[in-house]
């Protein structure tokens, strides 16, 4: 459903879920961003470099460690990203609308127990890559 909301106002994929990450976690090293995003590097790099060219973004370098880059929102890119929320609230709103207020209120429950079931999957994945990761490295 994000996504087709997306293409409908004319975005590129990913455009708006970075905008709404950076606006949440202003700072982000770009690898970040591609896990909480859950896309591939790559895909966050041609986003972050459209964002860029419309001065949505900016990349800084981390002062602590130059190598690293970070991504903050610019105030052009903070505005886009609280249209881009009042349009989208708007949007859930109006597909809601059929629904009653019980019906309204089991969505939302079934939407969070899926939500917690997707965390719990995620970190339980993120543990096991970790776990692989470090006995490869103890074999080498």
């Amino acid at each position: 459903m994000g996504l087709r909301f997306e293409a409908l106002q004319g975005g590129v994929h990913g455009q708006n879920r970075s905008l709404a990450l950076l606006a949440r976690n202003e700072g982000m090293k770009q690898a970040d961003l591609a896990r909480n995003a859950h896309v591939r590097p790559s895909s966050v790099s041609e986003v972050l470099e459209r964002l860029e060219k419309s001065g949505l973004i900016e990349r800084r370098r981390d002062q602590k460690d130059r190598r690293v880059l970070r991504v903050y929102l610019t105030d052009k890119g903070r505005a886009q990203n609280e249209s881009n929320s009042a349009r989208w609230y708007r949007f859930v709103g109006h597909l809601m609308e059929p629904l009653n207020e019980a019906e309204k209120e089991s969505y939302l429950q079934i939407l969070q127990k899926l939500q917690s079931q997707a965390d719990l999957l995620e970190s339980r994945l993120e543990a096991d890559a970790a776990k692989e990761r470090k006995q490869s490295e103890q074999k080498q």
